[in-house]
C-alpha cells in the first residue's frame, strides 16, 4: 500500500505473523513507532471459508479477536460460501459463541462491545470464483471495501498470533522520509 487507499496483505502460511513479545503500546504502530496509537489505521481482517469445520473457523476468528490492536480500528469478517441455511445458522452460532467467549470477564460479565473489535459474518448467494469471488462480493456489498484503510486476507486454517496485524502493517505502509 502507499498509505492512501486500500492496502492488502494475504497470509497463506499457518503461523505467519506469530507473537513477537512486544506490547500494544510499542512496536511498529505503537507510541514509539510510525503512528501514535490514536492514529492507527483501520484494518479489515477477511477470513474466507467454504466447507471447513466450524471449530477450525472458530479458532481463526478467536486468533483475530485477540489481536493487540485498538478495537475501534479492527473489524473481523468471516466471508462464508456455505449455501445450506441450516448449516449457516449452526456455523454462525458456533463461531459467534467462540468470539464472545474471548471477552468473557467471569461472573456473568463480558467486555463491552465498544471495547471489542467488530465481527460480522457475510454470506453470498453462490460460491462462484472461490476465494476471489468471496472477497469481491465483500468489497462490493455495501461500503465494505471503502470503510477500511487496509485489509488482510487469511485462510480459514490460519490462527494468527496476537501481534499479527501490527507485524503485517509495516509491509503495507509507505513512510515518507524528509
Amino acid at each position: 500500500g502507499d498509505g492512501g487507499g486500500l492496502g492488502a496483505a494475504a497470509a497463506e502460511a499457518p503461523g505467519a505473523g506469530g507473537e513477537s513479545g512486544e506490547s500494544g503500546e510499542s512496536g511498529v504502530c505503537g507510541e514509539r513507532g510510525i503512528f501514535p496509537k490514536a492514529e492507527w489505521p483501520t484494518v479489515a481482517v477477511l477470513i474466507t471459508a467454504y466447507k471447513e469445520a466450524d471449530e477450525t473457523i472458530a479458532k481463526t476468528v478467536v486468533g483475530c479477536a485477540r489481536q493487540v490492536y485498538p478495537a475501534q480500528a479492527l473489524h473481523i469478517f468471516l466471508l462464508d460460501d456455505l449455501q445450506n441455511q441450516a448449516m449457516r445458522d449452526a456455523r454462525k452460532a458456533t463461531v459467534t459463541a467462540a468470539f464472545d467467549k474471548c471477552f468473557d470477564l467471569g461472573n456473568g460479565r463480558s467486555l463491552p462491545a465498544h471495547k471489542r473489535p467488530g465481527f460480522s459474518v457475510v454470506w453470498r448467494p453462490d460460491n462462484s470464483h472461490a476465494k476471489a469471488g468471496n472477497v469481491n462480493h465483500w468489497m462490493t456489498t455495501g461500503r465494505n471495501g471503502y470503510d477500511y484503510e487496509y485489509m488482510m486476507i487469511l485462510d480459514v486454517d490460519m490462527v494468527p498470533g496476537a501481534f499479527f496485524v501490527q507485524e503485517m502493517l509495516p509491509c503495507l505502509l509507505r513512510v515518507d522520509r524528509a
